[in-house]
């Protein structure tokens, strides 16, 4: 393992971390397996690469689980403590959310443009 390799989180993963805050919901990867399912958890805090959740499983909430990083956080390859600690996504429903409003501001610079060509 090369323990200098990556230690800083990337832009992308910054920025996700912009995107995240406490009370909103997430999905959790048990040990950061792709693999297995994910499971909804709530944000307990958010620091600036990694995550506080308590995952809601069938029998309620689970344990607090802190310091996860982003499922896509290439440093997970490098650290096994943090794969144990699991890792966390945004659910599909916030996706969605993005690209509605992505789409609803390029419709809005349309609207604004095609309102500037008529007034003129």
């Amino acid at each position: 393992m090369n323990e200098g390799l990556a230690l800083a989180p990337s832009e992308k993963i910054l920025e996700y971390h912009k995107r995240v805050a406490p009370n909103s919901m997430v999905v959790y990867y048990p040990g950061a397996d792709r693999r297995r399912p994910p499971v909804p958890a709530i944000v307990l805090q958010v620091f600036h690469d990694a995550i506080t959740v308590r995952p809601i499983g069938p029998d309620g909430m689970g344990p607090e689980t802190g310091a996860i990083r982003h499922i896509d956080d290439q440093r997970l390859e490098h650290r096994e403590q943090w794969r144990a600690e699991g890792a966390w996504d945004f659910s599909e429903t916030e996706r969605t959310l993005w690209q509605l409003v992505a789409k609803v501001a390029k419709l809005e610079q349309r609207v604004a443009a095609l309102e500037g060509k008529r007034s003129k």
